[in-house]
């Protein structure tokens, strides 16, 4: 099974991130919309995982949100890769500081590369995406659209399961681990 890690959003952050499509939608011709369904927040991409290291992933993430504190997370602005010319993805991100993401994020990948899965090359970027694959016209303007700074708390990550399927990604949480300042007792 293909397996990452991420965060999830609240719904009032989903609904800001449809809103935001609909108004730069007809600008940006785009092969693939997410669907609000799959918005997420990436941590570390592992693979393919077979059923005996998943057990060992689920060990690892839980040990490390034990020690992560709750957080809060607050959307920024729109942005593309690459951020000038003609744009492969369209992007929401955070607005900083994010520093416990970060730690979050660390934590999490050293503790999966310890288990044998490679580190990502780049370096850690934290985003939401809107949109894959430009197929036809891109208004720039597209770029200075307003974000709602819409936040939300952190209180878990996710173990998540990406199946490929002809009409795009579905994504179903597999385990979820609630981070220290979230657990009961």
């Amino acid at each position: 099974m293909r397996l990452f890690t991420a965060i999830d959003l609240s719904a009032e952050a989903r609904a800001e991130l449809w809103r935001l499509r609909g108004e730069v939608a007809p600008r940006a011709d785009f092969k693939r919309w997410v669907p609000a369904e799959n918005y997420h927040l990436t941590l570390q991409f592992l693979g393919e995982v077979e059923a005996d290291q998943r057990a060992e992933v689920e060990d690892a993430m839980d040990r490390e949100s034990r020690g992560a504190a709750s957080f809060e997370l607050t959307l920024g602005s729109l942005g593309t890769f690459p951020r000038h010319g003609r744009p492969r993805l369209l992007w929401v991100g955070l607005t900083p500081p994010h520093e416990a993401l970060l730690d979050l994020e660390r934590a999490m990948r050293a503790a999966i590369n310890s288990l044998g899965f490679p580190l990502e090359d780049r370096r850690y970027s934290p985003h939401l995406t809107l949109a894959r694959d430009l197929v036809g016209a891109f208004d720039p303007e597209v770029r200075t659209a307003q974000v709602r700074p819409v936040s939300w708390p952190v209180k878990a990550v996710h173990l998540m399961q990406s199946d490929l399927l002809p009409g795009g990604a579905s994504y179903r949480v597999v385990s979820t681990f609630p981070l220290a300042g979230s657990r009961p007792g």
